[in-house]
Parts: structure tokens; sequence; C-alpha cells
């Protein structure tokens, strides 16, 4: 009964770790194709956001002195 119960377990471990492997891979192959895309945005606003941070700090130091 044990070598029955051990090759259960071990047929149900493999099949559970192919399912789950194919589940990663989706999820692999979206984010290769949409990362690139999601990175440029947050990069972008980022650049944008300190851009218009820097244009307040010098208008603030302009009207100041």
């Amino acid at each position: 009964m044990t070598a029955v119960g051990a090759t259960v377990w071990a047929a149900a471990t493999i099949i559970a770790v192919w399912i789950l492997g194919g589940a990663a891979e989706g999820w692999i192959n979206f984010l290769a194709a949409v990362g690139p895309a999601i990175l440029l945005v947050v990069l972008g606003s980022t650049g944008v956001r300190a851009v218009v941070r820097l244009r307040h700090r010098r208008a603030a130091t302009r009207g100041s002195s």
C-alpha cells in the first residue's frame, strides 16, 4: 500500500507542477509582451513629473529674488 500511495503522490505532484508551469508560462508570455510598454509609461511619467517639479522650483526661485 505504501508503494501505491507514493506513486499516486508522485503522479499528483507531477501533474500539479505541469499545470502550474503552463499557467506560469502564460503569465511570462503576457509580461514579455506588455512589460516593456508598462516600463515606458512608468519611465515617461516619472520623467514628466521630474521636469514639471524642476520648472516649478525654478519659477519659485525666480519669483522670490
